[in-house]
């Protein structure tokens, strides 16, 4: 039975990491504004809390990187009714725009992995994926 080298893993997925922030800095975006702008994207728009919860980080980073993407003009914010000491954020036209930028960027990057690697590299890395992903109780 083949051994799976955890460490080895992990310098493969910083290294992984790394380009993936390269190509989202020619975006004009870093990482996480790329996280909190996709769940915008999926959702519409969120409190500073619910992103908190999405991205799993503490409100307080959730609340300085709203704060950022306000002054970059890529999200916008929204009164809540409903709670007053709290208000939703959603994406801008720039924010949208952003996004679709930062996405063509990375499907660059995505073809030329998925031309270097094998099919079979390809479903054990999906595999991986899979029993990682939070929703496969693996966790």
């Amino acid at each position: 039975m083949a051994e799976f080298k955890l460490i080895d893993a992990l310098e493969s997925f910083q290294a992984l990491e790394v380009k993936i922030a390269s190509v989202l800095m020619y975006a004009g975006l870093r990482v996480p504004q790329y996280r909190a702008m996709k769940l915008l994207d999926r959702f519409g728009r969120l409190t500073v809390s619910e992103l908190a919860g999405r991205m799993n980080v503490t409100r307080a980073t959730s609340s300085a990187l709203v704060a950022e993407l306000l002054r970059l003009d890529f999200t916008g914010k929204e009164e809540n009714h409903q709670d007053r000491r709290s208000f939703y954020v959603s994406l801008t036209s720039l924010g949208q725009e952003r996004i679709i930028v930062a996405e063509n960027s990375l499907k660059v990057l995505e073809a030329g992995i998925s031309r270097a690697l094998s099919d079979e590299a390809i479903r054990a890395l999906e595999e991986l994926h899979s029993y990682l992903s939070p929703k496969s109780g693996n966790r």
